[in-house]
């Protein structure tokens, strides 16, 4: 039962990155858009766009992602950076929806090496409710974490009414996943994870919005997250 696959589920598929897409400038850094150019490819799999319409920033500097139908087929999003950050702090400022995504949709926040070694050196926070409704939709964990309860803790996001502040740290043989509710300022999910942690190499940030098992969003309704900002630490 795969209600832990991540944003690199079927991972070998997402060697269909994206090359020859076009790229965007979001939060200071340039970012490439994936394409799968028509085909399905991982995770889901899923078609990616990197249609204007489909993934951009806006006049006040946001990202935004979607999942819509497109070209008599559902699209999905992502993007990802151009350079390999290594250990540090990410944190990515979100904008109040996201949890309002369907129920099949999963918003992740990644790193991603194309190399193997290391379970590809993904760690993962994602926002999905796996298809099952489930209130804990904010899931933290580092790969492979399929029947691994010591590689993921899981928490839910709340109302979010202002949106989230959402970080993880990485240093050697640690990943801190901490989510922070804008309007409050209180802290409503913590992980600390020491199990499988990889070390860095040529991995890159990803920010996705994609449809679990590739399958149509629950309810036939587009989906959309706004992320305001994306900054980096070094360790």
């Amino acid at each position: 039962m795969k209600t832990l696959a991540t944003a690199a589920c079927i991972a070998a598929l997402l060697a269909s990155s994206a090359g020859g897409a076009r790229s965007l400038d979001f939060a200071g850094r340039i970012w490439d858009i994936k394409s799968s150019d028509g085909d399905p490819a991982g995770p889901g799999p899923n078609v990616f766009t990197d249609a204007r319409k489909a993934v951009f920033v806006d006049d006040h500097g946001a990202l935004h992602l979607t999942i819509a139908y497109r070209h008599y087929r559902w699209e999905s999003t992502e993007i990802v950076s151009r350079e390999s950050l290594g250990y540090g702090t990410y944190r990515f400022d979100i904008a109040a929806g996201a949890n309002a995504i369907a129920d099949n949709a999963v918003f992740g926040l990644f790193t991603y090496d194309l190399d193997p070694a290391q379970a590809n050196r993904e760690i993962d926070i994602e926002l999905s409710r796996w298809g099952d409704g489930r209130t804990d939709n904010i899931q933290c964990s580092v790969q492979p974490a399929d029947d691994r309860p010591d590689h993921y803790g899981r928490f839910a996001s709340g109302e979010g009414r202002q949106g989230w502040i959402i970080e993880f740290s990485w240093a050697p043989g640690v990943f801190d996943c901490t989510v922070t509710d804008k309007a409050s300022n209180h802290i409503i999910g913590h992980t600390h994870l020491t199990a499988g942690v990889p070390t860095p190499g040529n991995e890159k940030t990803r920010i996705n919005l994609w449809q679990f098992r590739g399958k149509e969003p629950i309810g036939f309704v587009p989906s959309e997250v706004v992320v305001r900002n994306f900054t980096f630490t070094p360790r």
